[in-house]
């Protein structure tokens, strides 16, 4: 009965955390509805709710859950290192996912201009219901939630080097996407964004899934990062290069030996395989969860 009472006690003391950081998500939900602006070629209104609902548009459904589930993952990152100061606490928690919330609503503007360049990503998502765009940034906003919830797990020398070090640390993660992102397009022979565009979903599983393991890869280097930025940035360039050459080579090993039969290129570029991306995907995965752990 003690063991019983002791672990009740150990959960209801999370809950006044808990409830705050899901009001920090609720409000990270409400930033991204009010702010997501489009014009719809057909002359129709944009509305933010018809398409979850009357439109029953799945990609744009997904665009959502993934935002969703990359800020929880960023505003995790906010309970590492709390003190014994209630107070204290709970305003360190509040700079901190208010500026992860903000972070996170930049980064699909980094997607939309500088990684996913070739076409318009909201048209896809919200007109064309490309549900393959929507899995780009899926793993894209996982990556950045990832690596935000990296830098909240670091200490800083003030309040201002703290919200310093989390924007720098979070630019650095930004690029590191926009160059992984080249480097999944020198890998694969086929051009990616053509492919996705054409609403191939299994192309943008796959380029989804490497942006978010990359996402992962780097979050170790970031983990507990410091006011020593230099430091710190050399730690992460080789991290995320090292954990991109082995995500290479994780592609090419899910290629020869788990799909040896026909040409990985061909399933997802030609054939639109779904099944060849989950396990592509699940290669990706596995490699960054076998680093981290």
């Amino acid at each position: 009965m003690e063991l019983l009472l002791s672990a009740l006690e150990a959960f209801l003391n999370k809950m006044p955390y808990f409830g705050f950081l899901f009001v920090l998500l609720l409000l990270g939900v409400l930033l991204f509805r009010k702010t997501l602006r489009y014009n719809r070629s057909d002359g129709q209104p944009f509305g933010f709710d018809s398409e979850l609902t009357s439109r029953d548009n799945p990609a744009f459904g997904i665009y959502f859950a993934g935002y969703i589930v990359g800020l929880a993952v960023a505003l995790a990152g906010t309970l590492s290192g709390l003190g014994g100061d209630v107070l204290e606490d709970f305003t360190t928690m509040t700079i901190n996912g208010l500026l992860a919330i903000v972070l996170m609503r930049l980064s699909a503007t980094v997607n939309d201009r500088l990684i996913l360049t070739r076409f318009d990503d909201k048209k896809e998502i919200i007109e064309d219901r490309n549900a393959g765009t929507s899995f780009v940034y899926v793993g894209s906003f996982l990556a950045t939630g990832l690596m935000i919830n990296g830098v909240l797990t670091g200490e800083s020398e003030s309040l201002a080097f703290m919200v310093r070090d989390i924007v720098i640390y979070w630019v650095v993660g930004q690029i590191i996407l926009i160059l992984g992102g080249r480097v999944f397009q020198i890998i694969s022979h086929y051009d990616v964004q053509a492919v996705i565009e054409k609403d191939n979903v299994a192309a943008g599983i796959c380029f989804g899934f490497f942006l978010a393991a990359l996402g992962g890869v780097a979050r170790m280097a970031l983990a507990g990062a410091s006011s020593e930025i230099w430091t710190d940035l050399v730690s992460v360039v080789v991290f995320a290069t090292l954990g991109t050459f082995l995500l290479c080579a994780g592609r090419f090993a899910a290629d020869k030996v788990m799909l040896p039969t026909s040409p990985l290129d061909h399933e997802i570029a030609d054939d639109g395989n779904t099944g060849a991306a989950a396990v592509v995907a699940a290669v990706f995965s596995s490699i960054a969860i076998l680093l981290a752990f």
